[in-house]
């Protein structure tokens, strides 16, 4: 059986950061963690996989992904720590094994804003243009609140705009 990977959040506070599935447009979703895994990369990093739903609105049920990788350097354990924290999970201060923190998140929602990133090409694809998460916040937090609450005013001014048009 292979060892489980323990994650130390000592000294990491939680930061806001993320990565990709389905092409959404840029903005801010409510999303619903639908699976996460423990896994490891190429080059054996340990890493969270994430598949995230958005919960409601037009892209209800689209889905993107993120890749935590665990490089050993504070600030990537720190992207973690605040996926987490985003997620309703109390702020870590020990070691903790990365399934159980997967299995944590699993069915928790969370605020992201989401931006276009590129994926480089590779032997076996095209490079192409994915939804990757910039940012998480709880869906409870000021920060959270408000971007959902601006993207949504953003959302009326445009349709503002465009009934102006249609006069």
């Amino acid at each position: 059986m292979a060892k489980p990977v323990i994650v130390d959040f000592k000294g990491a506070d939680p930061v806001s950061g993320g990565r990709r599935f389905d092409r959404i447009p840029e903005g801010t979703y409510l999303l619903r963690v639908a699976q996460a895994k423990a896994a490891t990369t190429s080059t054996n990093k340990p890493m969270l996989v994430v598949t995230l739903k958005v919960a409601k609105g037009d892209y209800k049920g689209k889905q993107i992904g993120d890749w935590m990788v665990i490089s050993g350097k504070m600030f990537s354990i720190q992207l973690l720590h605040g996926f987490m924290v985003a997620c309703g999970l109390p702020q870590q201060t020990g070691r903790v094994a990365l399934a159980k923190i997967a299995k944590a998140v699993t069915g928790k929602s969370c605020v992201a804003e989401v931006a276009d990133s590129i994926m480089g090409a590779t032997d076996d694809r095209k490079e192409m243009t994915v939804s990757a998460a910039v940012a998480y916040h709880s869906p409870k937090s000021k920060a959270g609140v408000a971007a959902l609450k601006n993207d949504k005013d953003e959302e009326d001014e445009e349709d503002e705009d465009e009934s102006d048009e249609d006069s």
